[in-house]
């Protein structure tokens, strides 16, 4: 690749292929939170973190696709086009994804703003995409004045510590098959708000909306091939070093996976990331037992309200 031909990205989208200022070439296996580093693996040698005062560069085998937007035919004779969904109005964001309004889609409204896994080079063409966990989507209109990068998908309202992490949807540790997002009240879109209201009889519009008191707040969702399976309001109280976690929620359809689990660790992944000291959650009694089972334990000082709902804490 000359150097004319290089094209200026934060990172490089997980999949592809790199060459190091070193004149290595690597593959890239993910992305950091912010977006802001990648990880990467030279061929024979460990796993390292690059950020941007690194020297690399996308290789020739990764970047013809990526500006031809296609690859040889035959490549997806198997996926069903008919019945894929349809995406309009759509970009690329800066970590290979793709950002738009779904329209038939299982768990989405018809319009609903989502975001795909990571599309990997051999996954683009140019009516449709293949992602890499096998989801097929056909590409409507173009978003106009495309950049190809993602804005941060946080909730209109206060600003929040967790916008850091709101620039895609990462790859969660040794379960490549889930992906987990950070964003404002359409992160997750319809299912996520399903999940959460399924789960309690009575639940606050505002609470589940990020709205009012809640405006500082942000969802934490949980995805397996691009669909929420879990979700969490989450709230930072920099001062008091706090992750709040008004509510979390799995699907009901789908219990004894460990969904549940695994966004509680990823929240407390995040809230290590942003040096805070404390998770404080709220509990029913039913789910007392859950949270405890997550290392949690009950302050001292809390009693149970009339609400039934008693605070639990752990040190991040």
């Amino acid at each position: 690749m000359s150097d004319d031909e290089i094209i200026e990205l934060p990172v490089a989208p997980v999949g592809s292929r790199v060459r190091l200022g070193t004149g290595e070439h690597a593959s890239v296996r993910a992305i950091s939170p912010g977006g802001s580093r990648m990880l990467v693996c030279a061929d024979g040698s460990e796993e390292v973190w690059l950020d941007a005062s690194d020297q690399w560069e996308l290789s020739d085998e990764f970047a013809a696709p990526v500006a031809t937007g296609g690859v040889s035919e035959g490549a997806d004779a198997d996926v069903d086009l008919d019945s894929s969904p349809i995406l309009e109005n759509w970009r690329w964001t800066a970590d290979g994804a793709l950002c738009g309004y779904v329209y038939g889609k299982s768990g989405y409204r018809d319009g609903e703003l989502m975001t795909t896994s990571v599309v990997p080079a051999e996954g683009r063409f140019d009516s449709h995409v293949v992602t890499g966990s096998g989801s097929a989507y056909r590409l409507g209109q173009r978003a106009p004045n495309s950049s190809g990068t993602r804005r941060s998908s946080r909730a209109v309202g206060k600003e929040s510590l967790l916008d850091a992490f709101a620039e895609s949807l990462q790859t969660v540790p040794e379960a490549p098959e889930l992906l987990y997002a950070v964003g404002g009240a359409e992160a997750g879109g319809s299912a996520a708000e399903r999940i959460m209201r399924g789960a309690f009889s009575v639940l606050d519009d505002n609470l589940v909306m990020l709205r009012a008191q809640y405006s500082a707040a942000r969802r934490v969702v949980l995805l397996k091939d691009e669909t929420p399976v879990a979700a969490a309001v989450v709230e930072v109280h920099p001062e008091q070093s706090v992750l709040e976690v008004p509510i979390l929620a799995a699907d009901r359809s789908l219990r004894q996976l460990g969904h549940g689990s695994i966004l509680v660790a990823i929240l407390k992944e995040l809230g290590s990331r942003l040096r805070l000291r404390l998770l404080v959650v709220s509990a029913t009694q039913e789910s007392q037992r859950f949270w405890l089972r997550q290392g949690l334990h009950a302050a001292a000082h809390c009693q149970v309200c009339a609400s039934v709902c008693l605070f639990i804490i752990v040190s991040i």
